[in-house]
């Protein structure tokens, strides 16, 4: 595939980026969250970049719902439960 043609996951300065992609047919959210490749990150890097992603993925969430003043237990937990699964998918794509 030509350069210019490659998708763009994560821009050039960057850590990491959320992608966010909507199927207006069966009304459905789906998130790819991105991160630059660095063999070297420490353990918290890693989860203090995990969790601003998380987040991304929880704002974009809480529009689609149409959620505009949840509550401070319900939005922390939210971002707990997102945070888990990214870092547990981290987890079984590096090990």
């Amino acid at each position: 595939m030509p350069k210019s043609l490659r998708p763009i996951f994560v821009e050039n300065g960057k850590d990491g980026r959320s992608h966010f992609f909507n199927n207006t047919t069966t009304n459905r959210l789906a998130c790819i969250v991105c991160l630059k490749p660095d063999k070297d990150i420490t353990i918290g890097g890693l989860v203090g970049l995990l969790t601003h992603e998380a987040v991304h993925v929880w704002q974009e969430i809480k529009d689609a719902i149409g959620e505009h003043e949840p509550s401070p237990e319900f939005e922390a937990y939210a971002v707990q439960m997102i945070n888990q699964e990214l870092l547990e998918a981290y987890r079984e794509l590096t090990t």
